[in-house]
């Protein structure tokens, strides 16, 4: 889980590679998986809406082998537009045709674990983190775990709130002191 605050110096330390910054806030916006990130195509992208689609195809597999709908925040969506402008002629949002199939995950792996020590992320973070953090967040702001696991293309919504759901101590916290104040702290008894 990368907290809110370390998302920030996250996107900063991403802010001077655009091809890094366009993968990290699509995955802060939809929990893609990285390798779905990296094989979605310009013609399933609809900026000007904001919206999209993982698409299964017969050349690339999604895990659950189903199409998912996703959406995109108007900064990802600005983020798309420069990165579209570089890539005007490419199918496909960061995969290039002709390449191995892992190249585009091995180099933005590499450019994520250089902008996490930019960021001072400790402890250092994973592709998937981002991933998880989706998760966390969609838990943490009481969203029904069915669309929790659509939005993350689970099947199953056991494997959203065991593998990818963490609470962090801060929310028990903020949740204790709410209950606190609504009146369950005990009372001495007059009587």
């Amino acid at each position: 889980m990368i907290d809110p605050e370390e998302i920030q110096r996250l996107l900063a330390a991403c802010a001077e590679d655009l091809e890094l910054e366009t993968f990290v806030q699509i995955a802060l916006d939809t929990g893609a998986r990285a390798d779905e990130i990296a094989h979605l195509q310009w013609a399933d992208l609809d900026l000007a809406e904001g919206v999209g689609v993982i698409r299964f195809t017969d050349t690339w597999r999604t895990k659950t082998m189903e199409n998912r709908p996703i959406a995109f925040t108007p900064p990802t969506v600005d983020c798309l537009k420069r990165w579209r402008l570089q890539r005007a002629v490419k199918t496909h949002v960061l995969y290039d045709e002709g390449d191995r199939r892992r190249k585009v995950y091995e180099k933005i792996r590499e450019k994520f674990q250089k902008a996490v020590t930019k960021a001072q992320l400790n402890p250092p973070r994973r592709l998937d983190d981002l991933r998880r953090t989706v998760g966390t967040l969609l838990a943490e702001q009481n969203i029904n775990e069915k669309v929790a696991a659509a939005i993350l293309g689970h099947r199953d919504i056991a494997t959203t709130s065991r593998f990818y759901q963490k609470i962090r101590a801060s929310v028990v916290k903020e949740t204790v002191l709410g209950l606190r104040r609504m009146g369950t702290t005990p009372h001495s008894d007059s009587t």
